[in-house]
């Protein structure tokens, strides 16, 4: 990842943005033997000559300076340079112009004199041996102006990519006083450790000072209300960034590429900042605007989150040994992140999570131990620890992030304490290709543990083998060696009254076996033991296992008979009966023939169709009579009566003297007026009662 940023650098470096020279006037040889070149114009603001220090080379290449010798090694710029050599008239060193010492990569060291009141951009660019710069103890707040070639100097500023990629300047750089702006790009991957600031700087363009490594601490004056995107981006081993509360942050776009405001502090460790603008897009580390703490806790070198000590976001680059105190339980995102010279550290019994590219690039690191209470071991987590050749991963490990050892070109083992395969993050997701046949989007996978031999427990090679990313692994090792294993598979009926189950057996690891539940007459499969309640099921045996099956007794339903005749078939009909479920509902039907209608039902009821519920067997008789009459009463003769219906009530004739008493269905005496129409019984003295018919 460190080569990745590295490149990515110097891409924007190598972007010179014009290539705008001056044909020089005159050269002289500086004080340290080196040629300078210059021009001569008027400072209008004085109208006096000053000089301007040129690159001589060809104006369509700024980094060839042709047949011209390009100065090497230490570097004083006179104050002063003849202007008319006859004459003898010498005039101020004003400016160094853009480009003039580009890609000068012999110069060690430069000392510019304090009569350069402007430095144009790109001036001291890819002077890759420079160890140090003594600037000018002022820049001026009013740029001069020369007339009709007038040169593009950045006003009251450290221009745009003055030092960059002078990757040997180190130590302290002093900023002039008015300055009010150090430009994008301006010390981007250097070397220095510190820089003094002037009271009249407010801005810092973006990646000013990206990729200086080497920064300690640094504190922000009071003065700046402006940082761009990326500005202190990649300065990894900057301990703490103190940062003015009203301090405003801005994206930086360069080309095709755009460094949002919560890049501005990327990968540093620390920012210090109380004030009420907060990063509501930060989507790095835990800090704000790329930085991997916001207000940590800064003990031995090790930054926490705050003073609790549980997350660890960042460590003290020159420390070869660390041990951490048993209150972390949290190893940040790149908390140890290219750190070269670590070679020992002491994580405690507690910790649960090592994060991110934790170790990423650690180097040093010969070895590790992972306490046997983490559970998860984020991407790229000891990715190019080159120095591991053994690493051991607890039984709690649930989760390995992808990539977590790639370039640890040395590991030859991978030891798994688990006997259950820790979810293994092999798809990077942001990482594919286009088949640009088909247009598929085609994953790239994580291949470093390929052939790496993984050493499992003892009967987990089986798992191993066959788990989601874990299942690429050629050299999976498991110490019983690769013996067929078999499981014992038992099948039980919880009530064998009610139903049976096809037979268990042993079957070998991994394999697939069937079970059946058979439910006997009456009852019927519910579930087994897990849940499933599938009565047939294949399952893939991994250990011994029982299985249960559960059956219930079926619902019992009582039918009854319903029987539906007619009283005188050539009377009439009926619908037909049969067999009905207990409480259900049933229809019958009497249908008279022609000239005769439906009189009732044996019941009383007097409805040719009507519904009945079903609660015993039961028959339905249905009687009918002749149109227009009267059925009679047996026996009439006997007693010489005529009887007949009338009007609602039963009249008999000829009887006088006897006694005439009206009987229902059901025996009971009944008064003889407003009768329904029904079956009755009349009883006329002694003589045996007799059926009549009223109908209405």
């Amino acid at each position: 990842m460190k080569k990745k940023v590295f490149f990515a650098v110097m891409m924007m470096l190598s972007m010179a943005s014009t290539n705008r020279l001056w044909a020089f006037e005159t050269s002289a040889v500086a004080p340290t033997g080196q040629t300078l070149y210059y021009n001569f114009v008027k400072d209008q603001t004085d109208n006096e000559w000053v000089a301007i220090l040129v690159h001589p080379g060809n104006v369509t290449n700024t980094g060839s300076w042709g047949t011209y010798e390009m100065p090497a090694g230490a570097l004083i710029i006179p104050d002063s340079v003849i202007r008319n050599v006859g004459e003898g008239n010498n005039v101020p060193v004003r400016g160094i112009q853009s480009y003039a010492f580009y890609n000068c990569s012999g110069l060690t060291s430069v000392v510019i004199p304090n009569t350069v009141k402007a430095i144009g951009e790109y001036a001291f660019y890819m002077c890759q041996s420079i160890t140090s710069i003594t600037l000018p103890n002022t820049l001026s707040t009013i740029v001069p102006q020369y007339g009709a070639n007038a040169y593009p100097f950045v006003p009251n500023a450290i221009a745009p990519f003055t030092f960059a990629g002078c990757f040997q300047l180190s130590g302290n750089i002093s900023i002039p006083e008015g300055v009010t702006t150090i430009s994008d790009h301006a010390f981007t991957s250097t070397n220095i450790s510190s820089i003094t600031w002037p009271t009249t700087v407010t801005t810092i363009g973006g990646l000013a000072f990206a990729s200086c490594s080497s920064l300690s601490s640094v504190t922000i004056p009071s003065s700046v209300t402006t940082i761009e995107g990326g500005a202190f981006l990649n300065c990894y081993k900057t301990e703490t960034i103190n940062v003015p509360s009203t301090v405003s942050f801005n994206d930086y776009t360069y080309a095709w590429d755009v460094y949002p405001a919560n890049s501005t502090f990327k990968l540093v460790k620390n920012i210090n900042y109380t004030g009420s603008l907060i990063d509501s897009n930060n989507t790095f580390g835990v800090g704000a605007w790329g930085a991997r703490t916001l207000n940590g806790y800064i003990e031995n070198g090790v930054v926490y989150r705050n003073q609790n000590k549980q997350t660890i976001t960042a460590c003290n680059y020159e420390q070869t040994s660390v041990s951490l105190p048993a209150s972390v339980d949290t190893i940040g995102f790149g908390a140890f992140l290219w750190h070269n010279d670590l070679m020992e550290i002491v994580i405690p019994e507690g910790v649960v999570e090592i994060g991110q590219e934790a170790f990423n690039s650690c180097i040093g690191l010969m070895q590790i131990y992972i306490p046997s209470t983490v559970n998860t071991i984020g991407g790229y987590a000891f990715s190019y620890c080159s120095g591991l050749s053994e690493i051991t991963m607890p039984a709690a490990l649930t989760y390995l992030g992808v990539d977590a050892f790639v370039g640890c070109d040395n590991l030859d083992t991978l030891r798994m304490l688990g006997n259950v395969p820790p979810m293994y993050e092999t798809n990077e997701g942001w990482w594919s290709n286009i088949d640009q046949t088909t247009g598929d989007t085609l994953w790239v996978y994580d291949t470093t543990l390929v052939n790496v031999p993984i050493v499992v427990p003892c009967h987990a090679g089986y798992a191993y083998r066959h788990a989601e990313g874990w299942s690429m692994c050629n050299n999976i090792i498991d110490p019983c060696g690769d013996e067929v294993i078999y499981y014992t598979v038992t099948v039980n009926s919880a009530d064998t009254t009610m139903g049976t189950v096809s037979a268990g057996g042993e079957v070998e690891e991994g394999e697939s076996f069937t079970i059946r539940a058979i439910a006997n007459e009456g009852y019927h499969f519910t579930h087994w033991n897990d849940g499933d309640t599938n009565a047939e099921r294949t399952v893939v045996v991994t250990s011994d296992t029982t299985f249960t099956a559960y059956f219930e007794a079926d619902e019992v339903v009582t039918t009854y008979t319903v029987t539906v005749v007619s009283a005188n078939p050539e009377m009439g009909t009926v619908s037909a009966g049969g067999e009905v479920e207990e409480g259900e509902s049933f229809t019958i039907r009497a249908i008279a023939n022609e000239g005769y209608h439906f009189t009732h039902w044996n019941d009383g009821d007097t409805n040719a169709e009507r519904t009945v519920v079903v609660t015993s067997d039961t028959t339905f008789t249905a009687y009918f009579e002749a149109d227009g009459g009267t059925e009679g009463i047996d026996g009439i003769e006997a007693v010489n009566a005529k009887v007949y219906a009338e009007h609602g009530r039963i009249v008999v004739e000829g009887v006088e003297g006897e006694t005439v008493s009206v009987f229902d269905v059901a025996g009971r005496q009944v008064k003889n007026s407003d009768l329904p129409a029904s079956v009755y019984m009349v009883k006329i003295g002694s003589a045996p009662a007799r059926k009549v018919v009223v109908t209405r």
